[in-house]
């Protein structure tokens, strides 16, 4: 009988450890389906943040690159307030489209000023010395640098009438001598 009992004590105890040391098929798969979820959202989320760092990074290296154009652009206008303006707009822009549009808008602010610097010397050079007397010149000048276009730029001149004033002003001057 010993060796009976033996027996059963022992097939008992076989049973009993295959059936702690098992996992149900349901849980097992339960386990399984969540550590590989929580691996794939990891993973996604690495993958996101990765993406937006390296997307951040790109528009701050734009920023610094569309900074310096900007510093290049205004090189013969150094103290211009329109360039402090377009760097702040830049400091601030979101995407780069908007780098490209305040790009555009300083070379064309830039293309304006210096046509009317061109402008200006010319009205300047066909007065000549009669320039300082001139209140009409002085007008003009003003209106000129108030412009906002080229053509508004060449129309104001073309209304001006230098040559007349000029021959007035000569006039004028020969009478008082």
């Amino acid at each position: 009988m010993p060796a009976e009992e033996y027996s059963g004590k022992l097939k008992s105890l076989k049973s009993k450890s295959k059936k702690s040391s098992r996992i149900p098929p349901k849980q097992l798969r339960m386990a399984l389906v969540i550590v590989v979820s929580v691996i794939v959202i990891f993973e996604v989320y690495n993958i996101y943040f990765t993406a937006k760092n390296r997307e951040l990074e790109e528009l701050e290296n734009n920023r610094a690159v569309a900074i310096d154009t900007i510093d290049k652009l205004f090189f013969e206008y150094p103290n211009d307030p329109q360039k402090i303006a377009y760097v702040i707009k830049l400091q601030q822009s979101q995407d780069e489209e908007n780098i490209e549009r305040i790009l555009d808008d300083a070379q064309k602010y830039l293309e304006i000023k210096q046509y009317k610097t061109l402008a200006i010397n010319q009205i300047k050079d066909m007065y000549g010395e009669y320039y300082g007397s001139s209140i009409k010149a002085n007008e003009l000048e003003r209106k000129i640098n108030s412009a906002n276009s080229t053509s508004e730029v060449d129309e104001l001149f073309k209304q001006s009438n230098v040559e007349e004033e000029v021959k007035e002003i000569l006039e004028k001057s020969l009478e008082r001598s």
